[in-house]
């Protein structure tokens, strides 16, 4: 059975209504609307392809303005409103946790996309997240590292900030594991844009490595400020230098030799990659980003978990996202106990001004 998505004349036995949740507007909107377009390219797919089980999926999609009190208001509309089966959101950690909380207790299937603060799924038995969590990329940094033959290695990180301290602190912890020793660590605030005190005492302690989890504006003001204080060692990070060439336009090579964790590389030869790739860019007209590579993955996901549950029963459909074995456009993974999906990690290298797959693998191998 099937019918237009979207309308309202449909019985509830021809209809999965999904509801999503993500900033539209405001300061972190770039992020939201890169991973909600995605959501309606898989929504438009599937629909096309014929449902979820025969379902039409029905999709209400509500802004958060980035902002906590607003995801959770958008939560309670979609549920008493819309009446929804599951929901995908929020997009960035502090909404979502709110949202979760509220999920936990009416027992709603949640999927945050992007949400990466490692505290999000603890606890909250009804949140499963697509991304890795924060920690694990510092772990895989600090795994990573050792493998192509360095030894020391300084931390540069924004005090500041909650993802940045948390990929910082689990790549200092898992250094000595795996054989680094830390040179340095320095860290800065927020509103900081000269870093010349921090480099200067970074680059007497002369280290092979500068791991910098920051996002990309601060990274490529500390990428230049590095070079004119004499670092010439390999500059890495975390998946927040996912953009770091919108910063350098003029010159993308600038960037050329970081090495930074992200959740897949849009260069990769697999032919889901590629597709995907190639739809996005055939129907917004621009490039994609691993938000949007996660928004369109955690659709599939839920339509994988709704189809082995059998029915729309949110109990049944939780429980199938528990024992899932997926395989999408970030990767192929299962969940752990915490609901943290355990999968591979792309490192990607920018080479001759572009985003080139360095290569893939787990965490802690």
């Amino acid at each position: 059975a099937c019918g237009v998505s979207g309308s309202d004349t449909m019985d509830d036995d021809n209809v999965f209504r999904l509801g999503a949740i993500g900033p539209l507007t405001g300061d972190v909107s770039v992020y939201g609307i890169s991973t909600t377009n995605a959501i309606k390219m898989a929504v438009e797919e599937v629909n096309a392809a014929g449902g979820i089980n025969g379902q039409q999926i029905k999709l209400t999609l509500l802004d958060d303005t980035g902002d906590l009190t607003e995801a959770t208001n958008a939560y309670e509309r979609l549920v008493s409103n819309n009446k929804v089966d599951a929901i995908i959101g929020a997009v960035t950690s502090g909404p979502t946790l709110g949202v979760a909380q509220r999920a936990a207790d009416d027992g709603m299937p949640l999927i945050t996309p992007t949400g990466t603060a490692d505290s999000l799924t603890i606890g909250m038995p009804t949140t499963f997240r697509t991304c890795f969590y924060d920690s694990y990329q510092g772990i895989a940094m600090a795994n990573y590292l050792p493998k192509k033959g360095y030894k020391t290695v300084a931390v540069l990180y924004d005090n500041s900030d909650e993802y940045s301290v948390a990929l910082s602190n689990a790549f200092i912890k898992e250094a000595p594991n795996t054989g680094l020793t830390i040179t340095a660590q320095e860290s800065f605030g927020s509103k900081d844009t000269d870093f010349k005190a921090q480099l200067t005492k970074i680059v007497a302690s002369n280290p092979e490595v500068l791991y910098i989890p920051a996002y990309y504006e601060t990274n490529a003001m500390i990428l230049l400020q590095a070079k004119e204080a004499g670092f010439e060692g390999l500059i890495c990070g975390g998946d927040g230098w996912d953009g770091i060439l919108t910063q350098f336009k003029d010159n993308p090579k600038t960037a050329d030799g970081v090495i930074f964790t992200n959740h897949y590389s849009p260069y990769d030869e697999d032919p889901v990659v590629k597709t995907f790739v190639e739809n996005y860019r055939k129907k917004y007209n621009e490039d994609h980003t691993s938000f949007s590579a996660l928004g369109y993955d955690s659709v599939y996901l839920l339509k994988q978990a709704v189809e082995e549950a059998g029915s729309k029963d949110k109990a049944k459909i939780i429980e199938a996202l528990e024992k899932i074995s997926f395989t999408g456009v970030t990767g192929s993974f299962q969940f752990d106990e915490n609901h943290n999906p355990k999968k591979s990690v792309t490192f990607v290298e920018v080479k001759d001004g572009i985003y080139s797959l360095e290569s893939k693998q787990d965490a802690t191998e």
